[in-house]
Parts: C-alpha cells; sequence; structure tokens
C-alpha cells in the first residue's frame, strides 16, 4: 500500500522515505499524510503557541480539513505532535492553556498521536500502514450512494480506488474528462496526471483488469 505525503513536508522526508516501502507525494489534499486507516496532520510541539495567537493559519482551520478529506476516504482524522512539549519560553501562553487548546482536538473525533521526531514519525507511518497491509479496518467509503448527488457521482466513483481522494478524483476528471475515460486509461496514461504514481496507477487498473472467476 501507498503512503501519500504532501510535497511540502520539511524536514522529515528522507526519514519517511527510507521507513516506508512505496511513498508518493501530492498537494492540496487536505493534510500531511495518509497512512493506514488515518489521515493525519503534523505538527512540531513549538508550533502551537503561534497557531492560537494567529487567527489565518489556527491548528483548526486546518484540522477541519484533515477531517474532510478523512470522511471523503473513509478514514480516521488524526493530529500527529512531534517533539517534545517544551520550549514555550517565548510566549506568555501558560503551557496548560496549550493543553486544553490540544484537548479540544478530540471534540472533531480526531486521534492524537505522538512522536518523539523524525526518525519515531517515519516508524509510526510504516507501523500504521503495515497494519493496514495486514487486513485492519475496513476503510471503504462511508458514504451512502443514495445520498450523492447527481453531480458528484463521477468524482464518488473514481475515490472508490485506493488512494484515490478527492484532489486526485478531480485531477482525474479535469485531465479525461469523464470517470469512464479514467476507466479506459493504461496505467502510463494515468501517470500524466500530476499527483499520479506508479502505486496509484496500480491501484486504479488492477481491480479493472482483474478477471473474476
Amino acid at each position: 500500500m501507498t503512503i501519500i505525503m504532501d510535497v511540502h513536508e520539511k524536514g522529515v522526508k528522507d526519514s519517511v522515505r527510507e521507513h516506508c516501502e512505496d511513498v508518493e507525494e501530492e498537494s492540496g489534499f487536505g493534510a500531511d499524510y495518509i497512512a493506514g486507516d488515518f489521515v493525519i496532520e503534523r505538527k512540531q510541539w513549538s508550533e502551537i503557541p503561534e497557531r492560537m495567537m494567529n487567527n489565518e493559519n489556527d491548528l483548526y482551520h486546518q484540522l477541519y480539513k484533515t477531517m474532510n478529506t478523512a470522511a471523503d476516504t473513509g478514514r480516521r482524522g488524526a493530529l500527529l505532535l512531534e517533539g517534545e512539549a517544551v520550549g514555550f519560553e517565548w510566549t506568555s501562553i501558560p503551557v496548560e492553556n496549550v493543553m486544553l487548546y490540544l484537548h479540544a482536538a478530540y471534540a472533531l473525533d480526531l486521534q492524537v498521536m505522538v512522536s518523539t521526531g523524525h526518525e519515531c514519525t517515519a516508524r509510526l507511518l510504516a507501523k500504521l500502514e503495515e497494519h493496514r497491509d495486514a487486513g485492519g479496518v475496513d476503510v471503504g467509503s462511508l458514504r451512502d450512494p443514495a445520498k450523492v448527488l447527481p453531480e458528484d457521482r463521477p468524482q464518488y466513483l473514481l475515490e472508490g480506488f485506493d488512494g484515490v481522494g478527492p484532489s486526485t478524483a478531480e485531477s482525474l476528471l479535469e485531465h479525461f474528462g469523464s470517470a469512464g475515460a479514467v476507466m479506459q486509461a493504461s496505467a502510463d496514461e494515468l501517470q500524466e496526471v500530476s499527483g499520479i504514481g506508479p502505486a496509484t496507477a496500480a491501484s486504479i487498473r488492477d481491480p479493472l483488469d482483474k478477471e473474476v472467476n
């Protein structure tokens, strides 16, 4: 299975590629990673006070995007806090206020994960994907087809393929013009679309090409 990593991730990329077998970089999918059963937003502990004071970059604006992507892909949203919970000396915000702010993440039904650093984050992502490969939670779409608007059904069909989220489905439809054309495209043609690598192309082609006995 493929781990999706945001193209703008900094510092941790080399560690993730070292520990995770199959990694693809995408942008605009609403989080930092899709790994196993989770859509994950990663933040350093030291970033949180600034996020509390900056309305435009408030952490919860990002977490709502993460939760939307999680709902669209049938996964759980998660906040990964990396590093040590220290270094708040530069701000007047008491540490207990920071903790209370973060506790509200549970109100969004977010899983809160912790990591000591880049290496730990990379190993955690690998373990999450291993769990899914071993037959973990079924993360098929949770949406009822009857409730999907007719104009949204082409995108809904494409999101049924593993590794295809809302932004990727939109890119495929924009490139090929219809869901039917996407399903007729070869693996090489699929990879002409930005954000589609060999693994995602295979996740689309393999079920379409599989013979049913």
